[in-house]
C-alpha cells in the first residue's frame, strides 16, 4: 500500500499497484514493484505501514485513518476493529444442543436451560418431543426450534448465541 503525496498532505491512497498519472506523465503499475522506495518519493508516492489487524475473521472493520510520518518518508494507516460475532450454524448436533443447554442458568422449573427446555418439549408431547428425543440433528430455523424457543422465552438473537455456543462443543 502506498500514499501519493503533494505538498506534505495525502492527496491520494494506493491500495494496490496500478497505473497512475501525476501531472503530465502517465505512469505503469509495475513502478510499485519496480522502482525503489527512494524513486517512488521522487515523484511523491510514500509506502504505508498499516498497523491494526483483525484479531478473528469475523471482526469488523469500524474505521481507519491515514496520516503522513513527521519525517514525510511514509505514511501510517491505522484500523480500528469492532468484534464480530461469527455466522449462526444452520443446524448442530443433538448433543451439542443439548450440551450447550446444559451449560446456560434455568428459570422454571430446572437448574439448567437444559431442564426448562426438556420439561416444555415433554408437555408439548407428540412429534416436538420425539424430534427432540431422537433426532440426529436440530437445525435453527426448524419449527422444533421456534417451539422450544416460544417455551422457555428465548428471543431469535439468544437462540442464534446458543447455536453458535453449541457449535464449539465437541464430544
Amino acid at each position: 500500500m502506498w500514499a501519493r503525496i503533494a505538498n506534505q498532505t495525502i492527496i491520494e491512497r494506493i491500495d494496490a499497484p496500478r497505473p497512475i498519472r501525476i501531472d503530465d506523465t502517465l505512469y505503469p503499475h509495475v513502478i510499485f514493484t519496480v522502482w525503489s522506495v527512494e524513486e517512488l518519493r521522487e515523484i511523491g508516492i510514500v509506502p504505508v505501514t498499516v498497523i491494526g489487524e483483525a484479531s478473528t475473521p469475523y471482526d469488523i472493520l469500524e474505521g481507519e485513518t491515514l496520516t503522513l510520518n513527521q519525517d514525510g518518508l511514509g505514511a501510517t494507516l491505522l484500523r480500528f476493529w469492532q468484534p464480530g460475532l461469527p455466522p449462526v450454524p444452520s443446524e448442530v448436533t443433538n448433543f451439542q444442543a443439548r450440551a450447550a443447554l446444559m451449560q446456560m442458568p434455568g428459570a422454571n422449573p430446572g437448574p439448567t436451560l437444559f431442564d426448562d427446555v426438556n420439561a416444555a418439549l415433554q408437555a408439548m408431547g407428540g412429534a416436538s418431543w420425539q424430534a427432540w428425543e431422537y433426532a440426529n440433528t436440530i437445525t435453527r430455523n426448524g419449527a422444533l426450534v421456534s417451539q422450544m424457543g416460544a417455551a422457555v422465552g428465548l428471543t431469535g438473537a439468544q437462540l442464534d448465541d446458543l447455536f453458535r455456543q453449541a457449535a464449539t462443543i465437541e464430544a
